[in-house]
């Protein structure tokens, strides 16, 4: 009786060496996943009021209004930002537009407050990093990856250049005035992540569990 259990167990055993070596296995993958940073200060400001602060309202204002000009501006600190980018993209809500119109991207390097910032006191504009056309209502992504690679923030200036001017301006949503993360001036991360590597059983290992369970029936009714 002895031997015949022996020979049970050794049947099991080598039955689930049989499971573990035909389930396969699939090793760690890249998978692109995104995460984003929005912006921690912004405001505008604006010729017709040179000495008047806009930090804290829902919407800013670029473009040339008239007898006016304004300027956004948004500073991000992204210490956090992932491992593995591939990809940044500034994306902001852009509405109120009655026509199409450029606007430029030039980074700030000195610092500004944005509760107490206004035209007269405004930083200077840096390197300009891009531009973009404004043809509608509509959230606008432009890929800035190069310039934030060795940086753990930035301020950006968005504003429309004499060079290409039109007689309008657009509102940009505020940090303090969106509705859905989607709409927040922000900074789109688009970066790597590894997956741990997994077992996945396949349709042969269910049969054999199955067989497995047979074999153990039959022979512990042998064994009785």
């Amino acid at each position: 009786m002895k031997s015949k259990n022996k020979n049970l167990i050794y049947i099991c055993f080598f039955f689930a060496v049989g499971l573990v070596i035909i389930t396969p296995t699939i090793k760690g993958i890249e998978q692109e996943k995104t995460k984003s940073t929005i912006a921690d200060k912004d405001t505008y400001v604006d010729t017709d009021n040179p000495l008047s602060n806009y930090g804290g309202v829902n919407n800013l204002r670029s473009g040339f209004g008239y007898s006016d000009i304004r300027e956004a501006y948004f500073h991000f600190s992204f210490s956090d930002k992932p491992d593995n980018v591939t990809k940044a993209e500034l994306s902001f809500d852009i509405w109120g537009v009655s026509q199409t119109m450029p606007l430029t991207l030039s980074i700030i390097d000195a610092s500004w407050d944005e509760l107490t910032m206004d035209w007269m006191n405004k930083p200077a504009h840096g390197q300009t990093i891009g531009q973009f056309l404004v043809a509608s209502s509509n959230i606008y992504k432009i890929d800035i990856t190069s310039h934030l690679t060795a940086r753990t923030k930035i301020s950006i200036c968005v504003n429309m250049t004499i060079d290409d001017y039109v007689d309008d301006y657009v509102y940009i949503r505020s940090r303090e005035g969106y509705y859905s993360t989607s709409d927040a001036p922000q900074i789109i991360w688009t970066y790597l992540e590894t997956v741990p590597e997994v077992r996945i059983p396949s349709y042969n290992v269910f049969i054999i569990i199955g067989i497995i369970g047979v074999i153990g029936f039959f022979l512990k009714k042998k064994l009785k």
